[in-house]
């Protein structure tokens, strides 16, 4: 370990609280906020370029994204906070050997509910709240962002281990630099290009495997404090390593989860009473709720 590395560790050990509850949660305060970005980017290019009916099937996949989230946290929540138990501990190899098994574990999951979503698209969709009308627009934003629902998870589960392993500033900086790609690009795909809705997923995807490949670049780097380990050994899922994670990231998991389903009942009961137009209002509050949210989470 370098002499950076072992100061960044000796930091987060011997600080004063405070400081570091500020030097940390900042980033994290704007990294999470520039999450909630995506989605009100979206929302504002499509309204502008598609329609209200767009914005309407769109909030219908908002608790489709939130079940993605809910998956990804699992890891992200429980193995970063493993990980900075272990890393207080001074146990660095435990610490490599979590970071490798919460690799495999994040590819196992995403690849599970990622052929369940395109298996039951449709269906999962009406029983979240899409109309006839909403449906189509739901079922091409969703398709075209299953790809980068794969990037997605892998951009913010690691962002947290980033954080959790001394780089505060640097995991702010690869969500920025995601969120300003598709500041960038949504408005191309949806108006010069002429895509619609489904110009808008291709933007956050494109824009979320840019975040992706910093995070992970990060991790592969022999320079970074932890690293991904060249022996296949790191990577055996072993329950010492394995079954700590999953309890950890199961609480903030089951509150995504539920978030998810109360969505749901939102959504169904707008539609019941107002139909369509309601789902889509509701769908703008949403997102702007969900900003203040991200502010409580992030610290």
């Amino acid at each position: 370990m370098s002499g950076n590395d072992a100061s960044k560790l000796r930091e987060l050990s011997e600080s004063p609280a405070g400081r570091l509850l500020w030097r940390y949660s900042l980033p994290a305060v704007v990294g999470m906020l520039v999450m909630s970005l995506y989605n009100i980017i979206d929302r504002i290019f499509i309204g502008q370029g598609v329609g209200p009916e767009a914005i309407a099937g769109l909030a219908i996949t908002f608790p489709v994204m939130n079940l993605s989230a809910a998956l990804g946290v699992l890891i992200g929540a429980g193995g970063s906070a493993r990980l900075s138990i272990l890393l207080g501990a001074k146990n660095y190899d435990d610490a490599r050997r979590t970071l490798c098994s919460s690799l495999i574990l994040l590819m196992a999951i995403v690849c599970c509910y990622l052929c369940c979503f395109a298996i039951f698209i449709d269906e999962i969709l009406i029983a979240f709240g899409a109309s006839e009308v909403t449906l189509p627009y739901a079922r091409e934003f969703m398709l075209y962002i299953l790809p980068g629902m794969f990037m997605t998870n892998f951009a913010f589960t690691f962002n947290n281990f980033m954080r959790a392993s001394g780089y505060p500033v640097k995991a702010m900086l690869t969500m920025l630099i995601g969120a300003g790609c598709n500041l960038v690009l949504a408005p191309i795909f949806i108006f010069y290009l002429k895509l619609g809705i489904k110009g808008a997923a291709i933007a956050t995807d494109i824009s979320m495997m840019i975040s992706a490949f910093f995070v992970l670049s990060h991790f592969f780097s022999r320079k970074s404090t932890l690293h991904f380990s060249g022996s296949r050994e790191m990577y055996r899922l072993k329950a010492k390593i394995v079954l700590p994670v999953l309890y950890i990231g199961a609480a903030p998991s089951v509150v995504n989860a539920a978030a998810c389903f109360i969505n749901v009942i939102i959504n169904k009961s707008l539609y019941f009473h107002g139909g369509d137009m309601a789902v889509a209002a509701a769908g703008i509050f949403t997102s702007y709720t969900s900003m203040m949210t991200m502010v409580v989470v992030g610290i």
